[in-house]
């Protein structure tokens, strides 16, 4: 399944490439984007119930995620 996440507090690509390095080391996380630019995540996840560890993991490297974005 694909999530498109709103993120804030990203700046520039140094922060695009820490999320996406994070992110994929969860298991299960089978492909990510970022663009600071539009604020934008987009996490291919192999189940629904990984998305609440996504959130954290994005929000323990000091993003906020405001919520889901439409498609």
């Amino acid at each position: 399944m694909q999530v498109k996440l709103h993120v804030q507090k990203m700046v520039c690509e140094g922060c695009e490439n820490r999320l996406i390095n994070a992110l994929k080391e969860i298991k299960g996380v089978e492909k990510v984007t970022a663009n600071y630019q539009t604020e934008e995540v987009v996490v291919q996840l192999k189940n629904k119930e990984l998305l609440e560890k996504v959130i954290k993991k994005i929000e323990d490297l000091d993003f906020l995620v405001v919520g889901e974005k439409d498609e």
